[in-house]
């Protein structure tokens, strides 16, 4: 089966060569629904190509989280990646909305790289809102937040914000198309046993009102190995693995000052983990959709890096099982919650093929754009490994070596970049490594950092993928 193709072996979605590349703001595309009979239940795959498909025309999409501890949400991420982050939507928003981004992403010089020479799709110019300047990687914290807040009070026009987690502050409550409440509630952890049974649900150990409580927990009297986690936060953030005793002594004494709520769970032992994407419509009569899974690959403490998307859409019985209890049984409840948007689920699997929800991402995910580009046909490969990196140099030295395996659709296509940034000495990029095969995954990693590009991923993946 090809990359892209369907569970009925179905062509791919058409390829297009760079001169003829449509861009994201005017392509029409035709939605592919695969649909595959699981004894009496039907599971929908659709090639979701963008967002605008699933919000309404106006809407301004920002993905972007609070800085530090704010709104009741934990959130360590670097400003740097931050900037990455926020850029991802503008190669998925599609048609007839807009996307807040950082200045330093749509910078001219990188604007041209991106979109002239490599060919890469993104929005138009117009579509964007332009955070100021002044909110830079300098900018941390409280002073970060407070900035920005006032930029999108100002920028954003009332009724039309989606942020991924959002500010909860009376000067933008006007601003968002969902209530902040909502989002807000349905990504912290703390209530998933509202959302999924507990049969699918990982053992929960203790639960701490918050890191004061924490901190006063007998260690010695806790199961081993198990995983401990701040209930509203993300990217693995908020994750500590413990093997025994000394290590939540430690996790005790980081964390003795946080005022969220801190769970403790069970670890499942030979996990396999992964993201399936999935999409709620505002127009309740639109049924919900899967848009398809990555692979996610975290650190042994936890630490998200990344994940590989998975581009073909044949499926394991034990992932239609999944599926089929993700469509019948949990998203209807957050349907009813009143969120709508994209959306992922985090599934721990277990040696013995048990699957549990583990963590609910009400909010584009980190391989959300490299999956729908690959729903719209932009992605010829079997699969992506989604990584950060960096490149220690100028933009124009990074132009040099990688142009001629990072230009969009052309025949030595090795490497997708769906977001830089730079300054003086270093170029950062949220970027994917096209492979069909894990022999070429090692080659074109070795490629990579022979060019100079580096990243944590490539120190720690399991080549078991």
């Amino acid at each position: 089966m090809g990359p892209c193709q369907g569970p009925d072996g179905g062509p791919t979605p058409p390829t297009r060569s760079k001169n003829t590349q449509l861009r994201l703001s005017v392509f029409v595309y035709t939605l592919r629904v695969y649909r595959i009979k699981k004894n009496s239940a039907i599971i929908t795959i659709t090639m979701l190509p963008c967002l605008s498909e699933v919000f309404p025309k106006n809407t301004v999409y920002y993905y972007g989280f609070p800085a530090g501890s704010d709104s009741g949400f934990y959130n360590a991420c670097p400003p740097e990646i931050e900037e990455l982050v926020a850029m991802r939507s503008a190669v998925c928003a599609g048609a007839n909305m807009k996307v807040v981004v950082f200045s330093s992403t749509v910078e001219q010089d990188v604007w041209n790289f991106m979109r002239d020479d490599l060919g890469t799709n993104l929005v138009s110019r117009e579509q964007l809102i332009v955070l100021p300047a002044s909110i830079n990687t300098a900018v941390l914290g409280a002073q970060r937040n407070e900035q920005t807040k006032r930029a999108l009070a100002e920028l954003v026009p009332d009724g039309a914000l989606i942020m991924a987690q959002p500010y909860i502050d009376q000067r933008l409550e006007k601003k968002y198309l969902i209530s902040p409440n909502i989002t807000t509630w349905l990504n912290d952890k703390n209530n998933i046993e509202e959302m999924v049974p507990q049969h699918y649900r990982v053992l929960e150990f203790a639960r701490a009102r918050n890191g004061k409580n924490f901190s006063t927990m007998n260690a010695d009297a806790l199961p081993y190995p198990c995983v401990v986690k701040i209930s509203s936060s993300s990217s693995g953030n908020g994750v500590i693995v413990c093997a025994n005793a000394q290590e939540l002594k430690h996790a005790q004494h980081q964390w003795k000052d946080m005022p969220n709520t801190i769970i403790i769970q069970k670890r499942i032992e030979t996990p396999k983990e992964i993201d399936i994407k999935f999409a709620i419509h505002q127009d309740r009569s639109v049924p919900f959709e899967i848009l398809g899974y990555s692979d996610e690959i975290n650190k042994p403490n936890g630490e998200y890096l990344g994940g590989i998307v998975r581009c073909q859409h044949s499926e394991s019985r034990l992932i239609q099982n999944i599926r089929a209890t993700l469509l019948t049984t949990i998203l209807p409840i957050i349907q009813q919650k009143g969120w709508f948007g994209v959306g992922g689920v985090d599934v721990l699997i277990d040696k013995n093929g048990q699957y549990y929800f583990n963590d609910f991402n009400c909010r584009m995910t980190a391989t959300m754009a490299q999956t729908m580009q690959a729903n719209q046909g932009d992605i010829q490969s079997q699969c992506i490994l989604v990584f950060n990196g960096t490149f220690l140099g100028s933009l124009n030295e990074l132009k040099e070596k990688i142009s001629p395996i990072a230009t969009h659709q052309s025949q030595q296509q090795r490497l997708n970049i769906v977001a830089l940034a730079h300054d003086k000495n270093e170029v950062r990029l949220h970027a994917g490594i096209l492979f069909d095969d894990n022999r070429m995954l090692k080659q074109h990693i070795t490629t990579l950092q022979r060019l100079g590009i580096r990243s944590e991923m490539f120190d720690h993946l399991p080549y078991g993928y």
